[in-house]
């Protein structure tokens, strides 16, 4: 209802416009039902006050009490149960200024027929409200426990998807380091055969040599001596063969570094990446971090010859920059 005024002919237009939206509304409910009677008995009422001759002092009575209604019916719109019964018979107790009135004409010699029709209406806006005021109690009443009983089931989806969320944090964590943990022990596992493989390597490699030095100076044949080409030929054979070795003691010493290497890089970056995603608020783009994170770590390890590519693996970098792009295009 719109604020309070002092004229008595906008008060009554007030009246007037609430009476006929309420009969407009096409989906009254109890409430709207058991306020019409008696917003038409002022809207009535007040129409004949306009016209009616009366003093100052009865026209800023009826002011008075029809400010005091206006602000009881929007309570009465606002509470529930009793609260709601007490707002209701407020804008009906507001309507007893009529009966001083009249009763003041009535003695001033007016007479009583110009009253009896605004004394019955307003006499049947009452009883018809106090036939229903007790449904809108108990209405009142459900719809608020039916209110609060929603409110709390809210409150408890989102409790447990909190929950949800908190337990899936608590398992990618666990998750985390169980894969920091299997990192660490790749790492650690490859950087141990990488030493020893560079070990036979060296090992090798000063056998190879060790051996062609011997080859050379004990087997040279003496000035003008035949050369046994056989025996060149089987310790090259030797030397090969060892020089051979060697070559795939490296490689394997070399493929063991790479792979100790990237397996120690993503262990690193896997202690940092839950704390930078934990920081993003926005629950998609969580999501598909993950997601990327997941197939970066779950990828392959290097394989083959050493390359360009040997650089320590950022899983992060390119994480951010597909999570940037696939949250660009949605």
């Amino acid at each position: 209802m719109p604020e309070n005024t002092t004229d008595l002919a906008t008060v009554a237009k007030v009246f007037v416009k609430v009476a006929t939206d309420l009969h407009r509304s096409g989906d009254n409910g109890i409430d709207e039902l058991a306020m019409l009677p008696l917003i038409e008995a002022w809207a009535t009422t007040l129409e004949w006050a306009k016209t009616a001759g009366l003093t100052p002092e009865q026209e800023e009575g009826i002011v008075s009490a029809a400010q005091e209604a206006q602000e009881a019916y929007s309570t009465y719109e606002l509470v529930h149960g009793k609260n709601k019964a007490d707002a209701l018979a407020a804008v009906r107790g507001y309507l007893d200024v009529f009966s001083a009135v009249f009763g003041e004409l009535r003695r001033a010699g007016r007479p009583g027929a110009e009253f009896e029709p605004y004394e019955a209406r307003i006499s049947k806006a009452a009883d018809q409200s106090a036939q229903v005021v007790g449904v809108v109690t108990y209405v009142s009443d459900r719809t608020l426990q039916l209110d609060q009983a929603i409110s709390e089931t809210q409150e408890a989806a989102r409790e447990a998807k909190e929950a949800l969320m908190h337990a899936e944090r608590a398992a990618t964590r666990s998750a985390t380091s169980a894969l920091e943990r299997s990192f660490e022990t790749t790492a650690k596992s490859s950087e141990k055969a990488a030493w020893w493989f560079r070990g036979l390597t060296l090992g090798t490699l000063v056998l190879t040599a060790s051996l062609g030095l011997w080859f050379m100076i004990d087997h040279t044949p003496p000035v003008g001596g035949n050369v046994d080409w056989y025996g060149v030929i089987y310790r090259l054979a030797i030397l090969s063969a060892l020089a051979a070795l060697s070559a795939y003691l490296a490689r394997q010493a070399t493929h063991y570094r790479r792979l100790a290497t990237w397996a120690r890089g993503i262990e690193i970056q896997l202690k940092a990446f839950l704390g930078f995603v934990n920081e993003i608020k926005d629950e998609d783009a969580r999501q598909t971090m993950y997601a990327l994170f997941g197939k970066r770590v779950l990828e392959a390890p290097p394989e083959g010859k050493s390359g360009a590519d040997d650089s320590i693996t950022n899983i992060i970098q390119p994480i951010i920059e597909n999570a940037a792009k696939l949250r660009a295009n949605n």
